[in-house]
């Protein structure tokens, strides 16, 4: 863990944090809202659902993005980095994952994402969403978009263990909570590191 004279020395960094799910009792909305409450205190993340977006049209774009583009891509354009928490459908990202990078990454303003460090976790099945979290990687590479290589989290949802509670989505595994404030607080360094370059 890092030393509170580290953190104070540190700036303190916008992140916005991306759920993959719009169920209501998504585990990866639950580890999103446990990232919120293991956050170091350089870093101030605000939880984001995509659930409002229309689907990618460049007609629509042109013509005048919607209110709830507007104000998503406010909030990427505001980010320093991003956390990104992704179920596996198909061996990939969510539909809806994919349609808020799609309107961030477009616009007047140019791609949102360029540029910015960012982290992934996830849960799923046996894998835990590591299949959709290597495609999530694939189209970093795209928007120059820098994910950070570790410290990884992929949880199986049905472990014997129950990470979860299923009936909220919240992560209740402690030693789980520990690998995901790990994660968290390693994203602030990131950040910084990357700030400094810049």
């Amino acid at each position: 863990a890092l030393s509170t004279t580290v953190i104070a020395n540190m700036s303190v960094f916008k992140v916005v944090a991306i759920t993959g799910s719009l169920k209501k009792t998504s585990c990866n909305t639950g580890l999103l809202r446990a990232a919120l409450n293991l956050a170091p205190a350089n870093l101030n993340i605000t939880l984001y659902t995509p659930g409002d977006l229309p689907l990618y049209n460049e007609d629509v774009d042109k013509a005048g993005a919607p209110e709830s583009v507007v104000a998503w891509r406010a909030l990427a354009h505001g980010a320093d980095a991003f956390l990104f928490a992704t179920c596996e459908y198909n061996f990939s990202i969510s539909g809806v994952l994919k349609n808020a990078i799609d309107w961030a990454s477009r616009g007047p303003n140019g791609n949102a994402f360029a540029d910015k460090p960012a982290a992934v976790v996830g849960a799923g099945g046996t894998a835990g969403s590591l299949r959709a979290q290597e495609h999530l990687r694939d189209i970093a590479l795209f928007l120059n978009l820098h994910f950070m290589n570790t410290p990884q989290l992929q949880i199986n949802i049905y472990a014997e263990n129950k990470p979860f509670d299923l009936a909220t989505g919240d992560l209740v595994d402690e030693a789980l909570k520990t690998r995901l404030g790990a994660v968290v607080e390693a994203l602030g360094v990131w950040t910084a590191r990357l700030a400094k370059k810049q």
